[in-house]
């Protein structure tokens, strides 16, 4: 098996324990849409969204839910090992895209701006909050907190948000509002779009290679 091949198979394994939809979106996004496997794909991708919605809408017990899902992961597994070269596309836009689940927390007068910036075409699933808005309780990646130096209530945001997300966070802009050595282990920064896009990638890499189940702080 090409050394390619494996990684790539490896990599998406990876994801199944914490996200198998995660791993089925990147599965389709990297498939030969000729080829029968992409059908294969299909279906396991509209089984997991009907066992999430019947999940959401109380349909199943626990036991149940766990049970259709662990037949899931059996499924997916299945279809990753059975891959060949043959089945995928260009897995270069597997690398281009990010489907990891990031939240973005800005200002509702520059969500424009960022949204932009977080083109649908690359960024895959991305939620957004505006600052004051409750924090989410789905878990997340990644976080990307925009600059609010204009807003008179930066520093109580700051604090609010820092302690209540549950995930590394990137912070984009040069007025960080609090002191940094206290959440130095948690949050890391970006001063220009160009070292934004870099620095959740690297991030977003980091994360999913370094053998930790929280960030400190």
């Amino acid at each position: 098996m090409p050394t390619s091949l494996l990684n790539f198979k490896q990599a998406l394994k990876r994801t199944i324990a914490d996200n198998i939809g995660q791993c089925i979106k990147q599965l389709e996004a990297s498939l030969d849409p000729t080829r029968a496997v992409y059908n294969d794909c299909l279906n396991l991708l509209s089984a997991f969204n009907r066992l999430e919605k019947d999940n959401l809408n109380n349909l199943l017990s626990r036991e149940e839910y766990s049970r259709e899902l662990s037949k899931l992961s059996v499924a997916v597994l299945n279809l990753i090992d059975n891959l060949t070269e043959e089945d995928l596309s260009e897995v270069r836009h597997l690398r281009e895209e990010v489907h990891e689940r990031l939240l973005v927390v800005t200002r509702a007068e520059r969500r424009p701006a960022i949204e932009r910036f977080f083109s649908k075409n690359f960024f895959k699933n991305v939620h957004y909050i505006h600052y004051g808005d409750a924090i989410p309780t789905e878990r997340f990646d990644l976080a990307v907190l925009d600059d609010i130096v204009t807003d008179p209530a930066a520093s109580l945001y700051m604090e609010e948000y820092m302690d209540g997300i549950a995930c590394y966070i990137l912070y984009f802009g040069a007025h960080f509002s609090i002191n940094r050595e206290k959440y130095a282990d948690k949050v890391y920064f970006a001063n220009s779009i160009f070292s934004l896009y870099a620095r959740i990638r690297e991030m977003l890499d980091f994360i999913k290679y370094y053998d930790s189940d929280e960030p400190t702080g």
